[in-house]
């Protein structure tokens, strides 16, 4: 097992990782609702195994619902029976399940700021490029601009395809004589 893995393990036995229920006992004022499903508190065992999202993956993960479905007042509880039932390479198997149960709340939590306000500037950028060029009817723009945008690759086609339109729609046509 990685070391960030043992380190991750030892957080949970002692209770300390940063769920917003944790944060909430040291900051007054901090709302410890669960972030991805917005219905519970965000204990520890919520974050990694009462989450519907957090089911979801351990349910991916090949755990067995037996493993899953019990009523625990404590994380430390569910994973002391964990492991009574789990052999040492399972075990391992399944700390590395968590943890990146944990890393995509964590991606959840502090990227989708940064995802939305880089989504928001590209469409803005991209609606402003559309609207001059329609303005102005020029026919032909510069397509690298927006095509080339590394942070939305899901965009080349789309933008491809509008520019090219664009561009097909501002070209003369010949009249048929």
């Amino acid at each position: 097992m990685i070391p960030k893995i043992k380190v991750f393990s030892w957080r949970i036995g002692h209770n300390i990782l940063p769920t917003l229920n944790n944060i909430a006992r040291i900051r007054q004022g901090c709302k410890n609702t669960c972030p991805r499903c917005n219905s519970k508190e965000e204990t520890l065992l919520h974050a990694l195994k009462d989450c519907p999202k957090a089911r979801e993956i351990l349910v991916a993960g090949g755990l067995n619902n037996n493993l899953i479905d019990g009523e625990y007042n404590h994380c430390i509880d569910w994973l002391e029976d964990m492991f009574r039932e789990l052999d040492s390479k399972a075990a391992a198997d399944f700390l590395t399940l968590i943890w990146n149960s944990w890393n995509d709340r964590n991606n959840m939590v502090f990227k989708v700021e940064h995802l939305l306000s880089t989504k928001s500037s590209l469409i803005l950028k991209f609606s402003s490029e559309v609207k001059s060029a329609l303005a102005n009817s020029v026919g032909t723009l510069v397509v690298d601009y927006v095509v080339n945008v590394e942070h939305w690759p899901a965009m080349q086609h789309v933008t491809s395809s509008i520019f090219k339109q664009i561009r097909n729609e501002a070209e003369p046509r010949a009249i048929a004589a």
